[in-house]
């Protein structure tokens, strides 16, 4: 219905302004290994040298390590796995971690298991390349390989080794992927009935709706979400131009606060987003689809795109508009 939409949309125009200046106040910091993370709990001196100083050479405890580490250097199945993959991990097998099914073991309940993975988190300024992950439905836990015997002492590892696995942790938990629907919602019973179909389906999905947010709450849902997916218009008839989004502050707000967007080829959309370069413009849900996964399964074409995206909303904001503006009214005179 279009006057829900449209409300969803317009909500707080002004937040492209605040946020776009913000991203203008100072350069951002380097995203700090988990692995310099243990390095420093061991040693401050030694994560000073290895990660400030680059100062490293190996040795032959280093060598030994990366020669039993070989397995899980060799990567494996991409994460998020779509289900709980069946049967048990091959100890023995050095093809990357993909799990294997042995004969009496198989089991839907059994782990998704991979290796080797490269994960980011702008939000908690962190990075890592995690030995394992063992994901379920709910739930990934990273595990570390380290060379040695299991300390005997009541956590089961030395404090570098537990920060190094709470840094990997807090990564994981970040890269969650959901979707959450925001928008704005009146009294008017044709729009109560629209919510409540749209409520109804995410139930069935799973995914989160929330109504008639506060600015505060929407600027916390922007900074958290990684893609933004815009779809008004889809579907619509050509002769039927104001059933798409004219413009849509909306997606340069979400461009502003980091988010890769993701936009139907409708009306103003592919006036904002630049097909490739800071989001992508979709025609069919194959391709949407395709764009999603691509964008959620690579971070670093995700980071790429996402800091094209909040460069490419300076372009809508106050200080552009008001330029273009004096631009304007001095060629008039």
């Amino acid at each position: 219905m279009p006057s829900l939409r449209m409300q969803a949309y317009t909500a707080v125009p002004e937040l492209v302004m605040d946020v776009a200046s913000d991203s203008e106040q100072e350069p951002e910091a380097p995203l700090i290994p988990a692995r310099m993370l243990n390095e420093f709990t061991y040693c401050p001196r030694l994560g000073v040298l290895m990660w400030v100083e680059d100062a490293w050479a190996p040795s032959h405890d280093t060598v030994e390590g990366t020669h039993h580490h070989r397995r899980v250097d060799v990567p494996g199945p991409d994460l998020p796995s779509p289900a709980p993959a069946e049967g048990a991990l091959d100890e023995s097998d050095v093809s990357g971690g993909a799990p294997v099914a042995h004969p009496g073991q198989p089991s839907p309940d059994a782990p998704f298991v991979t290796r080797s993975v490269w994960l980011s988190a702008e939000s908690e300024q962190l990075t890592c390349k995690m030995d394992l992950v063992a994901a379920t439905d709910d739930e990934a836990v990273p595990v570390d390989t380290k060379r040695g015997a299991v300390p005997n002492i009541p956590e089961g590892a030395w404090e570098p080794e537990r920060v190094q696995l709470c840094a990997q942790g807090l990564v994981l938990r970040a890269n969650g992927w959901r979707y959450e629907l925001l928008g704005a919602c009146g009294d008017h019973p044709g729009d109560r009935a629209y919510l409540a179909a749209i409520e109804s389906l995410a139930g069935d999905s799973g995914a989160h709706v929330h109504v008639n947010v506060s600015r505060a709450e929407l600027l916390q849902r922007y900074a958290a979400a990684k893609i933004f997916v815009h779809g008004a218009g889809y579907g619509e008839p050509d002769d039927k131009p104001e059933r798409a989004e004219h413009f849509g502050i909306v997606t340069v707000e979400a461009m502003a606060a980091g988010c890769v967007p993701i936009v139907v080829n409708r009306g103003g959309q592919p006036e904002i987003v630049r097909h490739g370069i800071d989001g992508f413009v979709w025609n069919t849900l194959d391709e949407l689809e395709q764009h999603i996964r691509l964008v959620a399964s690579d971070e670093s074409l995700r980071l790429r795109l996402s800091l094209a995206a909040r460069e490419r909303s300076r372009r809508f904001g106050k200080d552009a508009f008001v330029e273009g503006m004096r631009r304007f009214v001095t060629r008039g005179r």
